[in-house]
């Protein structure tokens, strides 16, 4: 189908661009965290961390740091309290939004 197509064309696209901005912040040994969420009706109870800390405790103990990115200026404030600092910030044209790349180095949870 036409649509998925395009939806899929528009989706590579934006991960691209993602992929090419992250390149020059993050190194080859780093670990990507793709997408979590909760439920907005489900956040502040714990659960977000409860979804990370097992593969960060994973990052922890081989010694690789793992990197994130968000387009939601209120998350910024969870990931910072398990270890998180904004390296960069960025404008994505296609969804015309502003997203910011976090780095967690080792042993911060």
């Amino acid at each position: 189908m036409k649509w998925e197509n395009d939806s899929l064309r528009t989706y590579n696209s934006i991960v691209d661009l993602m992929t090419e901005n992250a390149a020059a912040l993050v190194g080859k040994n780093f670990w990507y965290l793709s997408i979590i969420g909760i439920h907005p009706e489900f956040q502040g109870r714990g659960l977000g961390l409860g979804l990370m800390k097992d593969v960060l405790k994973k990052a922890d103990v081989l010694g690789v740091p793992t990197y994130l990115e968000t387009f939601a200026p209120r998350n910024i404030s969870f990931y910072n309290r398990i270890g998180y600092q904004v390296t960069g910030s960025f404008h994505e044209p296609i969804t015309d939004a502003k997203y910011w790349l976090m780095i967690r180095d080792v042993g911060n949870i």
